[in-house]
């Protein structure tokens, strides 16, 4: 995905974060020019966010670690992350994981980037993506 897709996937993801009420507007226009392929990464997301099981928050879960004690970014920037790695098994995982904390440095607060570096690969490890 392009980096300018991953951003703007972010960017809605972290609006949905704050505002729920404004999922049917969070959709990216067509016109725009990271929009359908940001998209499918929003609508896989979000479904995952659907699924008790399956993306970031069931990591959380099993590590005990809430949604509260995340920031809003560093939430949005896992989301997207996770469903990269669960679903886009063609790009590689040192990529997924590279953006992701691109991401961080570029958006979330100071020291977001270590968390969203140890938690994604984490997923990559639980997703049997690299040797745990």
């Amino acid at each position: 995905m392009a980096p300018k897709t991953r951003t703007y996937a972010m960017q809605m993801l972290y609006r949905y974060r704050i505002d729920p009420l404004a999922a049917e507007d969070i959709c990216p226009k067509p016109e725009h020019a990271a929009g359908s392929e940001a998209r499918a990464y929003l609508e896989g997301a979000f479904a995952d966010l659907l699924l008790p099981e399956t993306g970031v928050e069931a990591l959380w879960r099993r590590h005990t670690l809430g949604r509260s004690q995340v920031d809003d970014i560093s939430w949005a920037i896992l989301q997207i992350g996770t469903w990269e790695l669960e679903h886009c098994r063609e790009i590689p995982v040192a990529v997924s994981i590279n953006a992701a904390v691109d991401l961080a440095h570029q958006f979330g607060p100071e020291n977001a980037y270590k968390f969203v570096n140890a938690v994604l690969h984490q997923v990559a490890r639980c997703g049997g993506r690299i040797p745990g």
